[in-house]
């Protein structure tokens, strides 16, 4: 209890010397509430000095509590402060959005208000509260008021595009009503001034399209756009002249060519898109269709090149029938079988190198007595092989002398008791004069080591055809 009497005073002490003296010097706290604060900080130590410890702690922590909830008070004040001037400034900011967002607007000043009448009552908690549910208020507002403006301005874009000055005007005055410093649309302004001095033209162009005369229709659209790249509506109306143009003069053809195709008479169709193409030369559906026409004029040729391809691949001459799928493939580039026939002979010739190289991995690690590692190359080169193979007479001997090597043998180790003998897989680092092992058939790594002598390192091969098998390790020579 002494301890935390200490404790408390240390707190009550500092709080006294630093909080309460800039409070002072801040005109936060009279002269009263500090004589008051430091009488009770007094009783503390006389508590203390008695040796009522309870009593001590009691009074320190009075003044301490005192102290932070007076300075509790003030950063409340300061924050209630700042709060209500950040909504007063908002509110002032956002009164034209009313209009559109009434009801959070009355919310938040409303929820000032009562920030207000609880800060008069000395409620800070409370006023910062109203206040922080004001600027709330307010964020809703402004999300209101945007979603609004992004309607009006998606409505305007559209007044402009259909080129109906009236209805742009009006949608460019309501934003600017609200917010005279909007940027937005200043570039929507000067689209509408541009269209209301070309508007001769522009109806020029209209009688055009009215009247039939599509491309001209489109000449003149072009040619204003020309000089006026930036004008969105007149791209919007050279789209839509174009888009009839395409369904009174183009679309017959296609239609037409269409149907000729479909009764197989090709040179009639070809003719049609023909036709059309030069009508529209930039469609990518029509140069589509009559690469469709050409493709189905070379159909036999490709017809006879897959039959072939097909027995070869059936036979196992992938690599035969692989060039004549690519031949397929540079008539037809979209001819799926042919696609497939690339995949699978790609696939089978792919599996016969895996095969192959598997094969060769296993007889080069055979002779070099690697055996474990020519076991797995002989493994993968069996699940690599393709149905039909066989191995060679050499890859079968192979293979039985890899069962043979496939058991532990025994190796007697030999040294002279001083040596440290260590055999990299099999045996850690030991002094032995004779030690008796089994390993699998395979090269292994032998080290000799001896303070004060020159270390021995060799390979040696484990052989099952070789028993018995000793090695001698020892280190003989000094350095």
């Amino acid at each position: 209890l002494r301890t935390e009497a200490l404790i408390s005073k240390k707190e009550a002490e500092t709080g006294l010397n630093e909080s309460v003296k800039k409070m002072v010097d801040q005109g936060l706290m009279d002269l009263d509430q500090v004589l008051l604060l430091n009488k009770r900080f007094k009783d503390g130590d006389k508590y203390l000095s008695k040796g009522d410890l309870k009593k001590a702690l009691i009074a320190y922590r009075s003044v301490d509590h005192a102290i932070k909830e007076k300075l509790k008070e003030q950063a409340d004040i300061e924050e209630a402060n700042l709060l209500a001037k950040e909504l007063l400034e908002k509110s002032r900011g956002m009164a034209a959005y009313k209009e559109v967002a009434s009801v959070p607007y009355k919310l938040a000043l409303k929820a000032s208000d009562q920030g207000y009448d609880a800060f008069n009552g000395k409620r800070y908690s409370d006023s910062i509260e109203n206040y922080k549910k004001g600027l709330a208020q307010l964020e809703e507002v402004d999300a209101v008021y945007k979603k609004v403006k992004e309607l009006i301005l998606k409505k305007i874009k559209s007044s402009i595009d259909a080129i109906d000055v009236e209805g742009a005007e009006k949608g460019i005055s309501q934003i600017l009503k609200w917010d005279a410093n909007n940027t937005e649309v200043d570039p929507l302004k000067v689209e509408l001034e541009a269209i209301r001095v070309l508007s001769e033209k522009i109806d020029s162009a209209k009688a055009l399209l009215a009247s039939g005369k599509y491309k001209a229709a489109i000449a003149s659209y072009e040619l204003l756009i020309k000089d006026n790249p930036g004008l969105g509506a007149l791209k919007e109306s050279l789209k839509r002249a174009k888009e009839k143009f395409i369904e009174v003069e183009v679309k017959p053809l296609v239609d037409e060519a269409e149907k000729l195709f479909s009764d197989k008479h090709y040179k009639e169709s070809l003719a049609k898109l023909i036709k059309a193409n030069k009508l529209l030369p930039s469609d990518v559906s029509i140069k589509q269709s009559i690469a469709a026409v050409k493709k189905e004029m070379r159909s036999h040729s490709v017809e006879a090149k897959l039959e072939s391809a097909n027995v070869l691949y059936n036979k196992g001459d992938w690599k035969v029938a692989r060039v004549l799928y690519s031949d397929v493939l540079k008539i037809d580039p979209a001819n799926e079988e042919a696609d497939q026939g690339m995949v699978v002979t790609s696939k089978r010739l792919a599996i016969q190198i895996n095969y192959e190289s598997a094969l060769f991995q296993a007889e080069k690690y055979f002779k070099a007595k690697r055996y474990p590692l020519a076991r797995n190359a002989m493994n993968e080169a069996i699940s690599y092989k393709p149905s039909g193979q066989v191995l060679s007479g050499e890859m079968l001997a192979i293979q039985r002398g890899l069962d043979f090597q496939n058991r532990p043998v025994s190796v007697t180790v030999i040294s002279d008791g001083k040596t440290w003998v260590s055999i990299v897989g099999s045996i850690a680092p030991k002094k032995t004069r004779k030690t008796q092992i089994e390993v699998m058939p395979d090269v292994y790594k032998v080290i000799g080591t001896r303070r004060g002598y020159k270390g021995v390192e060799f390979e040696y091969s484990v052989d099952a055809n070789n028993l018995p098998i000793e090695i001698t390790v020892k280190c003989l020579y000094k350095q």
